[in-house]
């Protein structure tokens, strides 16, 4: 099933990154301008979904240019959802100018610096777009003099407007509050319309940051389980929204759509950890966070002072939640081997200390599933690259598994 599946996924990245393409998109959504350049920035491949493309525009009227972001997509767009329809080849394609996102329509809101403003109770501010994972979420950083409430020593004060689909954003404010009541660290949450929330700034420094100063000093393992012993029981009455580790034919299709070169290994990887995660014990459903990584923990003087990203906190497994952590720290060497010389010894160390609350041999089998998730976003794609190095990660993770099964 792998080839197919591959090849929808790498018709999806041509279709909108060939010849032309970002012309086309462009000319649809120009209006009275003219586009008097483009040009590909990123693609987003959403396994088993669909790819969203982001191309720079510079447009022209009247005398003078202007930069733009646009985007296109053929991953479903909901019906009524305004977006406009592209004609690529031959096939149809929805595509916006940003911020105006079909699936996330508070993000104009709060893109836009006196709403924005208003919303994070700021005046003067400043605005920065944090993260943006077209048609899922975005994260806009507020700057400015606050009209209340708790100073910065520069005088400033820090909101994020963190924009879901709107569907969802009760779920979200839901957990903060759930997290909040069990004395885990997550940043108070106030909802606003169509998606937003209204994040405080927390304490801290990010774990990856962390490391880079301080490396294996910068928290203990100990600290990591401490926080997970702190999730309340009752996020076990909400559905599952955590990652699943479990499709990784699904990874290794998106991942070999970007690296064709490397698809009979992807493909021999995925068939090898399949097995391992189907053939390892994951221990009991507990709380989980559902998306734990080294980004998503705020950290000061050896404790965790502040949890990101809980969207995902539910019922699930902790030992997906001790993989996802290991995986993402796996990598980071790749990014950049000076900066995180810590690294590989940070993952020794931790996975020692996890497997004495967990099966080893599955934190082994999950931690090479979610790397495998991590191949199709690496950079660098050439021999050396960090997506072949990624690729290495996950096959080192899988003789880990095999090792603590007692096989070659």
């Amino acid at each position: 099933m792998a080839a197919p599946c591959s090849r929808h996924a790498r018709d999806d990245l041509e279709l909108l990154g060939g010849d032309g393409a970002a012309g086309r998109v462009a000319a649809a959504l120009a209006g009275t301008a003219a586009v008097a350049r483009c040009r590909l920035h990123e693609t987003h491949l959403r396994p088993g979904v669909g790819a969203t493309a982001g191309y720079v525009v510079t447009w022209s009227a009247r005398g003078r240019e202007w930069d733009d972001y646009v985007l296109a997509t053929t991953c479903p767009v909901a019906e009524g959802a305004v977006a406009e329809r592209v004609r690529l080849g031959d096939r149809e394609v929805r595509a916006w100018r940003h911020p105006a996102d079909p699936a996330l329509p508070g993000l104009v809101r709060a893109c836009d610096v006196g709403v924005a403003g208003r919303m994070a109770a700021v005046a003067e501010p400043g605005l920065e777009l944090v993260t943006y994972r077209p048609l899922r979420r975005a994260v806009v950083r507020v700057t400015g003099r606050p009209a209340g409430g708790k100073v910065s020593v520069a005088g400033r004060s820090t909101t994020y407007l963190k924009v879901v689909r709107p569907e969802i954003a009760a779920g979200v404010l839901a957990r903060h509050a759930l997290l909040a009541s069990g004395g885990v660290p997550v940043a108070p949450a106030r909802l606003l319309p169509d998606g937003v929330l209204a994040l405080a700034e927390l304490p801290g420094v990010r774990l990856t940051d962390a490391l880079v100063g301080q490396g294996t000093r910068a928290l203990p393992p100990a600290a990591v389980l401490d926080v997970l012993d702190a999730l309340p029981r009752s996020l076990l009455d909400l559905p599952p929204r955590g990652i699943a580790v479990e499709d990784t034919t699904v990874h290794a299709v998106a991942a070999a759509a970007m690296l064709p070169e490397h698809a009979p290994r992807l493909v021999r990887l995925a068939h090898d950890v399949t097995a391992l995660v189907a053939g390892t014990d994951p221990g009991p459903v507990v709380p989980v966070h559902g998306d734990l990584h080294d980004a998503n923990l705020l950290v000061d003087g050896g404790r965790v002072v502040g949890v990101l990203d809980v969207d995902a906190a539910g019922p699930g497994h902790r030992v997906d939640d001790l993989a996802r952590l290991l995986a993402h720290l796996s990598v980071l060497a790749n990014l950049d081997p000076v900066a995180h010389r810590w690294a590989p010894e940070v993952v020794r160390r931790w996975a020692r200390a996890f497997a004495e609350v967990v099966d080893a041999a599955a934190l082994a089998a999950r931690a090479a599933a979610v790397a495998l998730s991590l191949v199709a976003g690496a950079p660098g794609r050439g021999p050396g690259g960090g997506a072949t190095a990624r690729i290495d990660v996950v096959d080192a993770w899988r003789r880990c598994a095999l090792a603590r099964l007692g096989r070659s």
